[in-house]
């Protein structure tokens, strides 16, 4: 429960209100989740726990003859199920000890290693105990030692494709990525009391239903979710992003969903960060992307008039769409792991490595500005943009990351209002060189008729904080009005909030600006012909200037004095 006396949007401070980042994601595989939208808290010390809470499932097709050979089917292909119960079991060491067949080949390859650690050309088969597996050579009472040199190799082999089967099966690949992002995240907010991260099981597919199969969006489980449960609910804390591990194109159905989502975030003061797929530039893969000279024209056609119209609304001001995918994981090498005969085969396909949505990234530095500042505002440059993948990456890799694109194509894709992972080699560095919503695609086209505040709102640093205010505002009006209706009273009791955040000093300190980031703001309560309901006109200018000229930012939200 916030206490509203002392709330703050500032870190490191009594009342402050937390930063509550949703993530939806596909998390259970086979065993989906059927009720839409049922955030879990989720951090580091729980982890394990909300994993086996999921019981994530997967069904892999093994084709194997080897394996089959060793079972004594007569099939070439053997069905594996696999339930993961906690973040290690995306191990290949896990994956052996939870299939019993499996298991008991790993254990007569150790038993082999021990036997050949001794002196001696004979050795007697005693000790190895053969349950499912059938190997001739241990159906006589002794065997060779070049006969064991070959069956251990043998069986090496066997469990090394299998091992690499399950490791690059697309439905495996998906999980794995989706729970390594999120335990990215997990390990950022780990020093923080003042970051909540909670995530749901959802797909594009159940987010479609959720929105589309009730006659209004506000009908919908996402919009009960992220404003009804949390800025409608006496002392619930609303979220300030949310992440969507999926990726979306820029027409048909992805259009259709993506318009139905920022619909609904809006009315909740939510920015929503996803990922763009290939397919948004009418390309089946970032590599022909990279070759291509006519990203702009491609956006300027006639394919992708719905596209600029969606990218010209204000609701477009509240999507973030980041590209290309991320390493999250290095590939299994011998010596990293228990199996010390297992090195993963990545082959000719770069899509046997497991790759992650960039979105976790972007949010990554989100929550690192606000541990810092209070605001998500340095997310963006050098300063706070840069990525640091040692939560998921054991080891030093070369720019992990799908492709890098040239200095010349992440200005055309920035230009468009995307947020393309930048990568700066001579340093081995990845960063965010933007923070744009797509609106920023449609400022671009007319730049030069634009002013100042408009071109600030496209721009997600500016946008967090005055969603970040919005968000304190609410929370104050709705623990308020309970007390009072009186517009006039509700207005002092919001400005004398606010004002403890401003100061009028022309060129602040580091340190004041951490206390006080306004220059200048007021709040304006008005009643509305609608009895209950209320109009909150908000005037912020943070200590912020955008190529020289001072911010102000202006918006509008409706409260009514009934909380849920």
């Amino acid at each position: 429960m916030l206490d509203v006396k002392h709330i703050s949007f500032l870190p490191k401070q009594g009342g402050t209100v937390p930063f509550k980042t949703l993530i939806l994601a596909p998390l259970s595989g086979r065993n989906a989740i059927e009720q839409l939208l049922e955030p879990t808290e989720i951090n580091i010390r729980n982890f394990d726990t909300v994993i086996k809470e999921f019981s994530p499932t997967v069904d892999i097709d093994i084709v194997n003859s080897g394996l089959c050979q060793l079972l004594n089917v007569n099939k070439q292909i053997i069905t594996l199920s696999y339930t993961i119960d906690c973040y290690s079991d995306f191990s290949p060491t896990a994956i052996i000890k939870k299939e019993p067949s499996l298991r008991e080949v790993s254990q007569i390859i150790n038993a082999i290693h021990r036997q050949l650690q001794q002196d001696g050309t004979t050795f007697s088969t005693a000790p190895f105990e053969l349950q499912h597996v059938k190997i001739a050579e241990f159906e006589k009472e002794s065997v060779k030692r070049y006969e064991l040199e070959l069956i251990v190799c043998e069986l090496e082999l066997i469990l090394s494709r299998i091992l690499n089967q399950i490791l690059h099966q697309a439905d495996w690949q998906l999980l794995e990525a989706s729970w390594r992002g999120i335990y990215w995240l997990c390990k950022t907010a780990e020093s923080s009391q003042s970051l909540i991260i909670e995530c749901a099981s959802a797909t594009k597919q159940l987010l479609w239903d959720d929105l589309f199969t009730n006659a209004d969006l506000l009908d919908s489980n996402l919009y009960q979710q992220v404003y009804v449960d949390s800025i409608g609910q006496y002392g619930a804390v609303p979220y300030g992003a949310l992440l969507i591990d999926d990726y979306f194109s820029g027409v048909g159905s992805d259009l259709t969903l993506l318009k139905a989502i920022t619909e609904v975030c809006s009315k909740a003061h939510l920015p929503v960060v996803t990922g763009a797929n290939a397919a948004m530039f009418d390309v089946n893969d970032f590599n022909t992307l990279q070759d291509s000279d006519y990203i702009s024209e491609i956006h300027a056609g006639h394919r992708y008039i719905k596209w600029r119209n969606f990218i010209s609304t204000e609701e477009a001001s509240f999507l973030a769409l980041t590209m290309p995918r991320l390493l999250f994981r290095n590939a299994y090498d011998k010596g990293d792991l228990a199996l010390s005969w297992f090195q993963e085969n990545i082959g000719d396909s770069h899509e046997d490595c497991l790759w992650g949505n960039a979105s976790f990234g972007f949010v990554d530095n989100l929550l690192k500005s606000f541990q810092e500042s209070g605001f998500c505002t340095f997310i963006s440059g050098m300063e706070g943009g840069r990525l640091d993948l040692s939560a998921v990456l054991n080891k030093s890799s070369n720019l992990p990351i799908e492709i890098a694109f040239s200095e010349e194509k992440e200005a055309e894709l920035i230009k468009l209002g995307f947020n393309p992972v930048c990568t700066r080699a001579y340093h081995n560095i990845l960063l965010f060189e933007s923070a744009n919503s797509v609106r920023w695609g449609n400022i671009k086209i007319n730049y030069q008729t634009q002013n100042i505040d408009t071109i600030a709102s496209a721009q997600l640093q500016y946008l967090f904080i005055v969603m970040r205010i919005i968000h304190c505002l609410k929370i104050i009006f709705r623990e308020s009005v309970g007390a009072t209706t009186n517009s006039t009273e509700l207005s002092h009791i919001l400005n004398r909030w606010i004002r403890q955040f401003v100061s009028d000093v022309e060129a602040p300190s580091k340190s004041l600006r951490a206390q006080r980031p306004l220059k200048d703001a007021k709040v304006l309560v008005v009643e509305t012909n609608n009895i209950g309901w209320f109009e909150i006109e908000v005037a912020l200018s943070p200590h912020m200037k955008y190529l020289g000229s001072t911010i102000a930012i202006n918006t509008l939200i409706f409260m009514n004095e009934e909380v849920s």
